[in-house]
């Protein structure tokens, strides 16, 4: 995994990207590279504002669907066309998965449109729920992972193996109609 350039990195949306980095830290990981052609990358947001004022953060969304793990707000987002503000108070983290245009497809099976203006729970899509994919990346007892290197491993995995069902469900519908080999 190798962590984007933080004096290079283009906005992705965050409007006043530079006043941000003054009330939080943002950080681009890229995936294994089999997963390249449908991710372009994971994301780690992590503040502490504990007994500062909040800072709202605007950001104008791309065409994309996004994994958002965010402790009691874990969902895969998919395209807006509004800007949204989040307010970054107090202390936390928030890890994302940013899909490529298109990348998503393989995982919903279905047009990206369906997830316009309605989250879509993650357990809908892959074999876990929101809450033991937050203790895990998020952190809580025992389960939390401890790095970033080892955060986007896991979840490089994860993806990985959900990616190699839907597609051998898919080749053997086209084999034998039925989803089963």
């Amino acid at each position: 995994m190798k962590q984007a350039e933080q004096g290079d990195r283009p906005s992705m949306g965050l409007l006043n990207l530079n006043e941000g980095d003054h009330k939080y830290q943002l950080t681009r990981h890229a995936p294994t590279e089999a997963l390249h052609p449908f991710v372009k990358h994971y994301w780690i947001v992590s503040w502490d504002l504990t007994g500062l004022e909040p800072y709202p953060q605007h950001v104008v969304p791309n065409p994309c669907v996004n994994l958002v793990v965010e402790r009691n707000h874990t969902f895969f987002f998919g395209p807006s066309g509004r800007k949204f503000s989040y307010l970054v108070s107090e202390k936390g983290r928030v890890f994302g998965v940013k899909f490529k245009p298109g990348g998503f497809y393989p995982f919903l099976r279905a047009p990206v449109s369906s997830l316009y203006g309605q989250p879509m729970n993650v357990s809908n899509i892959l074999d876990v729920t929101a809450a033991s994919l937050e203790d895990r990346l998020l952190g809580r007892g025992m389960m939390r992972i401890k790095s970033v290197t080892s955060t986007s491993y896991y979840v490089d995995i994860f993806l990985l193996k959900m990616l190699k069902r839907e597609w051998l469900t898919i080749l053997c519908n086209r084999l034998n109609g039925t989803g089963r080999c």
